[in-house]
């Protein structure tokens, strides 16, 4: 007996240990699912094509830090000697240097230039991060719709199995037929068919997820289960928060200016001045040989005569003209795409109500009665597979209905660039545009 009981106690040990590992294993999973707004986050931080995009602010930032800079001086040396000819101990040799000085502020105004080119650099970034937010969420919410789908029609499946039993055992009852125990099997084949492409379906949808997310298409991923859930986490607003893409014109309008007024400063050339020492030693008859030496500056001044940088004026002026009339267009297009997902969001928002009021309740009620009724043989079989296949039309139905809702949330949100991941990033821009400004100095 002590002995047995020695066994019971290491067998009841043994059991709670397992037990024990398979919550901390159920635990760990539940931690790594992977939630909508840890997913915009992961995008943010691993997505390749953004990361590549990153490079370009420094690119502009080299650009700046360039631009601006004095030429470098030159130093001319000048020798001559009569050595390969009369050889008379005549030479000649003169040492000068010349400094460009700009008398325009084209330096001044082409830090300005390549300044507003930073600016640039980071609006446009902003904006692809406000399309890779919203590429994100219509990711994930896909992958959760799909998931649900399959789910759904996983319902459906085994509510035809539940038929199939049914059928057997009245027709072993001697209470129906043969054809409908195969119209039940039929249904479970169909069920079988409609699951294998919601799944095929599901793990497309994943692999995209995963492709925006940077994530390797091998690597397992779990997402939240239920498209309600989401309704609360994705909130939008009708006011314009923050446009990367028009800020991004703006700025074109006003480098347009600054170029025009380069163009303009760069008419006059630079003045190049120098200092130079000559020393030559030539014959004089009868004295002889002798030196001179001397001291001279000089200045070259260009002059505009024949051009007159017009052309690049002209070209810089119309880039503005052109940048504004983009810039009109923009806001145009901003407010209609703030129009038209304000308008899906209501219509779904109200379709969505009238499901949740009177369709749903009506289909598992309908579908459950009929049932019943099948198995107790007051209804006809074709009546239940009528009713599982309209409910699950319109669950499907309901589930695009919400994941459009969704969408048009998404895109209302994108539009008017609210997203509370583009505003963190929009801290992050001026942080940077403060170093650059450090850094041009």
């Amino acid at each position: 007996m002590p002995r047995l009981a020695y066994t019971q106690r290491a067998l009841l040990y043994s059991l709670a240990a397992i037990g024990l590992g398979l919550s901390a294993i159920s635990l760990e999973a539940a931690e790594k699912v992977l939630e909508i707004r840890g997913a915009v986050s992961q995008a943010l931080a691993a997505n390749l094509d953004l990361r590549s995009a990153y490079h370009e602010i420094e690119m502009a930032r080299g650009r700046l830090i360039q631009a601006g800079r004095w030429p470098n001086p030159e130093l001319e040396i000048d020798a001559a000697t009569d050595r390969a000819f009369n050889n008379s101990g005549e030479h000649r040799l003169g040492v000068a240097f010349t400094q460009a000085f700009p008398v325009t502020g084209r330096l001044r105004l082409a830090k300005e230039v390549s300044r507003v080119d930073v600016a640039q650099a980071l609006a446009e970034i902003r904006d692809r991060e406000r399309l890779l937010i919203a590429e994100t969420q219509h990711a994930y919410v896909s992958v959760v719709a799909a998931g649900e789908q399959l789910s759904t029609i996983r319902e459906a499946r085994s509510l035809n199995e539940s038929l199939v039993v049914v059928s057997t055992r009245r027709f072993e009852n001697a209470e129906v037929s043969k054809e409908e125990i195969n119209l039940a099997k039929l249904q479970v084949q169909a069920s079988k068919k409609e699951e294998q492409l919601a799944v095929a379906t599901y793990e497309a949808e994943l692999t995209k997820l995963k492709l925006v997310l940077g994530m390797n298409a091998e690597l397992p991923l779990a997402v939240q289960k239920r498209l309600a859930a989401l309704s609360g986490v994705i909130v939008s607003s009708e006011r314009v928060s923050f446009r990367p893409d028009l800020r991004r014109l703006e700025l074109a309008i006003n480098r347009g200016g600054s170029e025009r007024e380069l163009a303009k400063a760069e008419r006059w050339e630079d003045i190049k001045v120098g200092i130079g020492v000559d020393s030559e030693r030539r014959l004089d008859e009868p004295a002889g040989l002798e030196t001179d030496r001397a001291v001279g500056i000089r200045l070259s001044i260009p002059l505009p005569l024949f051009n007159r940088n017009e052309g690049r004026i002209a070209e810089a002026e119309a880039g503005m003209r052109k940048a504004a009339d983009e810039y009109a267009a923009k806001s145009l297009t901003i407010a209609s795409e703030i129009h038209l997902a304000s308008k899906w969001r209501d219509r779904y928002t109200e379709i969505l109500a009238e499901f949740e009021k009177e369709t749903l309740p009506l289909i598992g009620d309908t579908a459950k009665l009929l049932q019943d009724a099948y198995a107790q043989g007051t209804a006809d079989i074709s009546d239940a597979i009528r009713a599982q296949e309209q409910g699950l039309e319109l669950r499907r139905s309901y589930l695009e209905a919400l994941m459009n809702r969704l969408g048009a949330e998404i895109d209302l949100q994108s539009a008017t660039g609210s997203s509370p991941h583009l505003n963190s990033s929009m801290l992050s821009a001026r942080a940077d545009a403060n170093q650059f400004k450090r850094a041009d100095r």
